[in-house]
Parts: structure tokens; sequence; C-alpha cells
């Protein structure tokens, strides 16, 4: 069981913060010897769910706050290791702040929730105690989807600033259903602080881009002087498959933000842990509009794995007869297309004018894409 030592900090914190939407009111802790040295108890009680072998859930619909009291907008059970989210209500706040079936608050500024030594201790009566004079406390939550333990500041106010616009890509890709898209704003004021997160929000990924996105943070948590940046990825299974090349800085200081942002394959095997397998999938995918048959796909790991960078075998399938034979069999289609390809751009008439007197020079297209690559390198 996690200890009850009180979490403080926020530069930790790598999710949104939550804005917790589930009406109680005070006075629903359990009586009796307090096993976490705790504050003297209010007036109610609460039948102890251990006595019946069940700790029963209740939902409790958001709205605004009232004296002394607070809301979440989730459906919950209590168990021995925290309070269990089964549900969140759609369009509460806790949906907004990233808060998701699975997740478990763990402690309430440092004080367990949950069932404590077969004694209930009520997230709902906790936060009565814990939350502060400007509507804040500290949650240590593990995240439903990977288990890990997050520290999460939470704010109970509306002076939240939001960005928004549109998540965007025109590469083709295949993920699983464990797939999630997330947009995260980051503190970019020193470079090795680019997994330092003010906030984010994840969703699942969906059928067809360009979709909408909506990221509250607390301006509480800017520093005068700093720079952000806004950032989207496609993680599936802990690898990163889709990501804006670059963070986009934007200046949140004002007050709403809205801003697009364009993914691209993250094609190198050193960038987010994408291993050879699911790389050679994607450029398949991307570039031949298929997969790779076992033969191929054993074959391109091989030399991945031994001493072919990315850049060579992405060269070879772009310079491929089947890619070609795709072109229609016409060179000024596939100058075309290999420039977009390679540069993201459409190639102008002098530049296209150029590559088709450097193919014919060549006479293989092979090295013909080599060189492209080489001076103009795919994003990675």
């Amino acid at each position: 069981m996690v200890s009850a030592s009180r979490v403080i900090g926020q530069k930790s914190c790598v999710r949104i913060p939550l804005l917790l939407a589930l009406m109680f009111s005070a006075g629903g802790m359990v009586r009796g010897q307090d096993v976490r040295d705790r504050d003297a108890s209010s007036a109610g009680s609460l039948a102890d769910p251990a006595q019946s072998g069940q700790a029963q859930g209740r939902y409790l619909a958001p709205g605004s706050q009232n004296s002394g009291a607070w809301k979440l907008g989730i459906l919950s059970r209590n168990t021995d290791t925290g309070v269990l989210i089964s549900q969140v209500q759609s369009g509460s706040v806790a949906q907004r702040s990233g808060l998701e079936a699975n997740d478990v608050i763990v402690n309430v500024a440092g004080y367990q929730v949950g069932l404590v030594e077969g004694r209930l201790y009520d997230i709902a009566d906790e936060l009565v105690r814990r939350v502060d004079g400007r509507g804040r406390v500290s949650l240590l939550v593990r995240n439903g989807r990977d288990g890990k333990l997050v520290n999460v500041p939470v704010v109970f106010t509306s002076s939240l600033r939001r960005l928004s616009g549109d998540v965007t890509t025109t590469d083709r890709y295949s993920v699983s259903s464990a797939a999630s898209l997330t947009v995260r704003l980051l503190d970019i004021t020193k470079p090795q602080w680019n997994e330092v997160s003010i906030a984010e929000v994840r969703m699942d990924v969906p059928r067809k881009f360009p979709v909408g996105y909506q990221l509250e943070f607390d301006p509480a948590l800017l520093r005068a002087g700093h720079r952000y940046a806004v950032q989207a990825r496609v993680m599936d299974r802990g690898l990163t498959i889709l990501q804006t090349p670059q963070a986009v800085e934007v200046n949140v200081s004002g007050g709403n933000v809205n801003t697009n942002l364009r993914m691209t394959l993250n094609n190198r095997p050193g960038a987010g842990g994408v291993l050879p397998s699911l790389l050679i999938n994607q450029w398949y995918s991307k570039y031949l509009g298929r997969k790779p048959n076992a033969r191929e796909a054993a074959t391109w790991e091989s030399a991945l794995s031994r001493s072919s960078t990315p850049e060579e075998i992405q060269a070879a399938l772009l310079s491929s007869t089947e890619y070609y034979e795709q072109q229609g069999n016409d060179p000024d289609r596939y100058i075309d297309a290999v420039y977009m390809e390679v540069t993201g751009k459409k190639a102008s008439a002098e530049i296209h004018r150029a590559l088709r007197k450097q193919l014919d020079q060549q006479g293989q297209r092979l090295k013909f894409v080599e060189d492209l690559i080489q001076k103009n390198p795919i994003p990675g």
C-alpha cells in the first residue's frame, strides 16, 4: 500500500490538472481510531463497506461549488489500493481534465483514500479537509493505462485557460486499439526540459483526421519569462507512432489560444523507442499502401538491426519498381511524388526540371532518392 507521506510539487505533473466533479457532503468518514494520523473527524458517519464484503460506488452529477463541498463527475468503487474510477460522466470537468475509467486515486494531499485496514476513508470527506483556500489540492493517481503513479495538482476553480485547435496528419499509419492521442503543453525554456508537461489531454485515436482538441491549464503553473509550446503525438503500447516534428511555440500569457498541429510518422527507431518491425510496417503502409510480407519484413528488420539506416531503407522503398509503377511508370509523376514524400512540399516547376535532369543523368532511381533524402532529411 502506498504510504501516507505528503506529496508536493508541480513540475512532476505529467497530466492535465483535474477538476473533479462528484458531489459529496461533509461528515462522510467512518469513525474510529485514525490509523493515518488524520485530523479530528466530523460529525457524520458511513456504514463500513468492509462489513458486507463490498465497497459501493456512487454517482452524483457535477455542478457549481457549494460552501464546504466540491464536485466530481465519476462513478467509483473503494478498494484497498484506493478509489477506482469505473466511469467518468460525459461533459463533466473530470472528463475535460483527462481523468479516465480504471484510474485509481491513491491519496489526497498525502492522505490515503478508499479502504485502509478495513476502514473506509471517503475521498469526498478528504477533499473537504485538504483543498486549500484557492481551491487546490495534490492527488496521487495510478494511471489506468500504464500503471504508473502520477503526482497531479488538482484545481477546483473556473480560472483555467484553454488551448484548442485541430490535430491532423496526411501520413498512412496503423495502430492497435490500445493507441491514444495526447496533446501536451510543455515548458521549453531549456532544451533538457522537453518532458516538463504543464497540462495534457488524452483521447482515443480517431478513425479519420483532423480531430479537434481542447486542453485546459492552470495559469498559476506558468512562470514569468518561460517559453511554452504545444505538442501532439500518437502512442501505441509505449511506442511513438505519429508526432509533431517540433513542438509549436505558443503565447499562453494573454488568454485562450487556438493552435493547429500536424503530425508525421516517427521514422527513427531511436526516437520514441519505435521498434524496427513497427517502422517497416509504417513505411510499407505509407509508401506502398500495403503491409510487408513475412520475407520482406524479416529482410528489412535484419538490415535495420545490423548497419542500415532508416534513410537507406526508405530510399530503397521509394526507388522500388512497385512504387514507380504506382506512379504510372511516368518519371515526371514519380519525381513529384518522391519530392512530396521526402520534403512534404510540392515541387516547383524549376525544382522539377532540375530533378528531372538529375534523374536522367544518374539513370538510377536509388541514387536519385538517396541524394534527395541527404539534402532534405525526412522528419523523424
